[in-house]
């Protein structure tokens, strides 16, 4: 009857164990997935940073002795002006938000070897604009992506332009 004890004993000490190690596993598993998530959600935040930083970024387009940001400079060339210099603001505007975006992200092929492997810039408006000519791609326009997006007002009735940037990244990061 005692060593009948002492075996009951033994084998609830190692089943005892063995739930422990399960447990252990489990919660390890755990953190170790939910480390892989943040990888993507923290490159998104840092693209919709980069759309906003974007927007009030200083260009080389004057217009009355002040240089526009590339929000003003959105809204200029919506209504065809030019800046002082004589260059049309569309053609500015192009010219800016691609260098950004080369300096931010790379140009098509050196961008071609990171985690985010391609990206598409756009600025759409429900009506006819200048704008809607400027669209900048680069890179690898395939597999897994986020977008950030904003809505820029116009003015006093008129429509928004929708600003979006649009990345692809590695499989290998989600």
């Amino acid at each position: 009857m005692f060593k009948e004890k002492k075996a009951q004993e033994e084998m609830f000490g190692f089943v005892l164990i063995v739930v422990l190690v399960i447990i252990i596993g489990l919660v390890f598993l755990a953190f170790s997935l939910k480390k892989s998530r943040p990888s993507i959600l923290q490159k998104s935040a840092q693209i919709d940073d980069l759309l906003n930083t974007m927007m009030v970024s200083v260009t080389k387009c004057m217009i009355e002795d002040e240089n526009l940001s590339i929000k003003e400079l959105i809204r200029k060339c919506h209504e065809n002006e030019n800046c002082d210099d004589g260059n049309r603001s569309c053609d500015v505007l192009k010219e800016e938000i691609n260098e950004t975006l080369i300096l931010a992200l790379g140009n098509s092929t050196e961008i071609r070897n990171k985690p985010i492997h391609g990206y598409s810039f756009s600025i759409k408006v429900n009506e006819t604009s200048p704008l809607e000519g400027i669209k900048i791609e680069a890179g690898i326009l395939k597999g897994n992506s986020f977008t950030s997006s904003l809505a820029l007002p116009l003015g006093i009735n008129k429509p928004n332009a929708e600003i979006k940037l649009k990345c692809w990244y590695n499989a290998s990061l989600s």
